[in-house]
């Protein structure tokens, strides 16, 4: 992850802070950086110094900074020894704070009411169950590469005939949230790596 005023760079005597983040962050859109979403790109890089804080009390172990261009400063961070450490110690320090975790279950639907998300449904290995947030819903999904359906809608019917790289990329996430009244923008970016 690319963070920046991490202790990481304060001990390789590395100056850097948030806005020269965000800056650079436009150097990865190219031509396209005016579709992108400039206020997320800000609350993003804003945080990260915090959010990395936050992940190292957590046990969450990196290495670096390293190069990573077009930043103009070593912010690439690698997670240690790999990106299951952030499963590892994240679930531990959830269950430690009693967040049940219930694995196997695909959500199928956010339940609304009165135009608020106060939970999910999921089909479980137990059948359909219902889940009811206390403070929000925490929406955290990947793309919809291997859904032909919305890849037709989006990237077009050629590139729907093409596997995803991640089977599991099926555009769940997308799905609730298009049946509560969402739109999808940027849906044709997703042309790289996802597809090869």
């Amino acid at each position: 992850m690319t963070a920046s005023q991490s202790p990481h760079q304060a001990r390789k005597g590395i100056i850097d802070n948030p806005a020269d983040h965000r800056r650079d962050m436009a150097g990865f859109n190219g031509d396209i950086d005016v579709r992108d979403n400039a206020e997320l790109r800000r609350v993003s890089a804003d945080a990260m110094p915090e959010t990395f804080r936050w992940l190292l009390e957590h046990r969450v172990r990196f290495y670096g900074p390293m190069p990573a261009p077009p930043h103009s400063k070593p912010r690439m961070h690698n997670v240690l020894p790999n990106s299951r450490a952030f499963i590892t110690h994240l679930s531990k320090a959830a269950r430690r704070n009693g967040v049940k975790i219930v694995c196997g279950a695909r959500v199928t639907a956010l339940v609304a009411e009165k135009g608020r998300v106060i939970g999910v449904d999921c089909a479980t290995v137990d059948g359909l169950r219902r889940f009811y947030s206390r403070g929000g819903v925490v929406l955290a999904a990947g793309d919809f590469t291997s859904d032909p359906e919305l890849k037709a809608q989006f990237m077009g019917p050629q590139e729907a005939k093409f596997d995803g790289v991640n089977v599991t990329a099926t555009g769940d996430g997308q799905k609730v949230i298009v049946a509560l009244g969402a739109r999808i923008i940027n849906g044709d970016l997703a042309l790289g790596p996802e597809l090869r």
